[in-house]
């Protein structure tokens, strides 16, 4: 049992390191079932380009998909900037999927996020 927590501590962690390598990232905070989904392009790696976010939430009624695009700037002296915040009412049993893609030139990147409620 131990050596699967520690497994899944690993994958976890590698995962985390892998958003940031990638230039990107995901924070999510839940409010009583409201989550607020912030996508984020980290610098000195990404300093300025375009993104495209695409959030799909999945429930028993259906799917629902939102597309956002546009051009960002991370300041010099700035680690990270938002690029996008989503406002999602997450019903029981929704399954909330964002990917986030930053583009400058031929440089493109992505991250993913998935949460369930």
């Amino acid at each position: 049992m131990r050596n699967v927590l520690i497994s899944v501590l690993l994958l976890l962690a590698t995962a985390a390191q892998s958003q940031s390598d990638a230039g990107c990232a995901f924070r999510l905070s839940d409010s009583n079932g409201t989550m607020t989904l912030e996508g984020l392009a980290m610098g000195p790696l990404w300093r300025r380009g375009l993104y495209t976010l695409e959030v799909a939430v999945e429930h028993a009624g259906g799917r629902s998909v939102s597309r956002q695009s546009g051009t960002f700037d991370v300041a010099s002296d700035a680690d990270q900037t938002v690029l996008s915040t989503s406002v999602i009412a997450l019903g029981r049993d929704a399954r909330l999927m964002a990917t986030l893609w930053l583009t400058e030139g031929e440089r493109v990147t992505s991250c993913h996020v998935a949460h369930e409620s």
